[in-house]
């Protein structure tokens, strides 16, 4: 099999269970948990490092959330390209 042809199933694999992941545990309503959590936090924060550490926890959800769906877009536009090299031949 070509190593393109390859990475391409890999892609598509990858982005089928980031699509699982982002419908069935780390939705928008996960989303909009931590950030609700993070709100709550806010209020009843004491100190400078408590905020800085607050304002790391939501970012690294947010990134998390966001490579996730990076993940997903890609492995559709993979699995797009398969499908169109498989009509193809």
């Amino acid at each position: 099999m070509e190593p393109d042809k390859i990475k391409l199933q890999e892609k598509a694999k990858d982005g089928n269970e980031a699509t699982f992941l982002l419908v069935e545990k780390f939705s928008n309503r996960w989303l909009a948990e931590v950030e609700s959590n993070i709100l709550v936090r806010l209020n009843k924060g004491r100190d400078v490092d408590e905020l800085i550490k607050i304002q790391a926890d939501y970012h690294a959800a947010i990134n998390f959330h966001e490579s996730l769906s990076v993940v997903a877009v890609n492995g559709k536009i993979a699995a797009k390209k398969l499908h169109e090299e498989r009509v193809k031949e």
